[in-house]
């Protein structure tokens, strides 16, 4: 076992800094993930998003469009864009 006295260990204000953006990094991150869970919380569970469910449901019509069981789904989009020069394709 070593012992060193009286010298300070020094640490690099490179590294300090590098340790100081990530830190931020997954700080912004975290916050970004809990603003979309918690938006997507709140659009399921407010009072015209559940009248909508149950008047698609109750539609005979709608049921033969999507099919059967009619069921809350996740209340943001998913699909993909692509993107190539001045043309695109999406899909939701």
């Amino acid at each position: 076992m070593t012992v060193v006295t009286g010298e300070k260990k020094r640490v690099s204000v490179v590294a300090l800094i590098a340790w100081g953006c990530f830190a931020l990094a997954v700080f912004g991150l975290a916050i970004a993930a809990a603003v979309a869970l918690g938006t997507s919380a709140l659009l399921e569970n407010n009072q015209p998003y559940q009248d909508s469910l149950a008047a698609v449901r109750s539609n005979p019509a709608a049921a033969t469009a999507l099919g059967e069981p009619i069921e809350a789904g996740d209340a943001s989009p998913d699909g993909s864009l692509d993107l190539e020069n001045d043309t695109g394709e999406a899909s939701l």
